[in-house]
């Protein structure tokens, strides 16, 4: 009897420390797959553009997009094509989609294809009739309609003249204002001090493309306060906002819409939502526009980053600032290829 409960002392013994040994391997391989998550969120995060939408969080790409020689061959840098391409990299390099390629990322590898598919929810194109909706607002006016009706609005109850002074009553009434906007506020009390410093600029009441704005509409789509932001981003934190003052007011927005609606058109031809002549039908229109706004890769980068100060808010300036950096650097589009756009409307006046 005495062996007998000794072997099963024994064996209990034994199941008792694999039991343990199974726990305290579990755990540790619970802590490593944590510690490689957090890890990878964080290069993620880093790799990509903090504050924007980029489908970047929390994905590594196989590929990183700044390793590949963007525009390194004399096919892209010297032709219409690449032109093409580089007006859409200042929202392409903030994506970290690659810039040299229509499709914005190879299409074999499942990592990439995930990582685009998380772009494509965030911004919500998940569906032809929702790229559609986008691409009709882009079109129809999209931000340069929006600025426009603030600066209706400035212009028409400020007045012209630049203000600086914090304690102008000028500041107080936009403050004021920007509080009717709910969770908007912030960004748009930061836009409507912007257009106060401008001094009231007269709207250009257009902008190209679908969007040929009404003087009379626009003024009085400027008296209601609740219109809705197409989006609503993270604010620089107070001791960054004096640096993105630097940025100044956008022209016309052009640069901003362009880009995007030229990202879209890239994702929707990926999507299948359009044909490639489709595509270039509508590519044409918007280049159209960008060259009768713009004459070189500087008035149409510095408009961009405008933009993207004027509509997204501070800390998202202060990362298209340093896009903008980057992209005017050695063979990288905006650095290395040539502006094209009067080589662009004399073919395309032609046909």
């Amino acid at each position: 009897m005495f062996d007998l409960r000794l072997i099963l002392i024994v064996i209990c013994c034994i199941l008792f420390v694999g039991f343990v040994g199974l726990v305290i391997g579990g755990m540790v391989n619970f802590i490593q797959w944590i510690g490689e998550t957090l890890r990878g969120r964080r290069t993620g995060m880093a790799s990509g553009v903090a504050g924007t939408s980029s489908s970047a969080q929390g994905l590594i790409l196989p590929v990183d997009p700044r390793s590949r020689g963007p525009y390194a061959n004399d096919s892209l840098r010297n032709s219409l094509d690449g032109w093409r391409l580089a007006l859409s990299a200042g929202d392409c390099e903030r994506e970290r989609f690659l810039l040299d390629l229509p499709e914005l990322l190879p299409r074999t590898d499942p990592v990439m294809e995930q990582f685009f598919r998380q772009f494509v929810r965030q911004h919500s194109i998940g569906s032809k009739s929702a790229w559609d909706q986008k691409m009709e607002w882009l079109y129809g006016g999209g931000a340069r309609r929006e600025l426009d009706l603030l600066r209706a609005l400035v212009h028409r109850t400020v007045g012209p003249l630049p203000r600086h002074d914090e304690d102008d009553s000028a500041f107080h009434w936009v403050d004021a204002l920007a509080d009717t906007y709910g969770e908007n506020a912030d960004l748009r009390r930061h836009q409507l001090r912007m257009l106060v410093r401008e001094g009231g600029k007269t709207p250009s009441y257009g902008g190209g493309l679908g969007y040929a704005g009404s003087r009379n509409k626009i003024l009085r789509l400027a008296t209601v306060s609740g219109e809705t932001l197409p989006r609503q981003r993270s604010l620089a934190d107070p001791e960054e906002e004096e640096e993105t003052k630097t940025a100044g007011t956008p022209e016309n927005g052009m640069a901003y819409d362009a880009s995007r609606m030229l990202l879209y058109l890239r994702a929707g031809i990926r999507l299948q939502y359009l044909d490639a002549e489709q595509a270039t039908q509508r590519e044409v229109e918007i280049c159209h526009a960008v060259t009768t706004a713009y004459h070189d890769w500087d008035g149409y980068a510095q408009d961009w980053v405008a933009g993207v100060n004027f509509f997204e808010g501070g800390r998202s300036a202060l990362e298209a600032k340093s896009t903008r950096r980057y992209l005017m650097g050695e063979g990288l589009p905006w650095g290395n290829v040539a502006w094209w756009g009067d080589e662009f409307k004399r073919r395309f006046a032609e046909k």
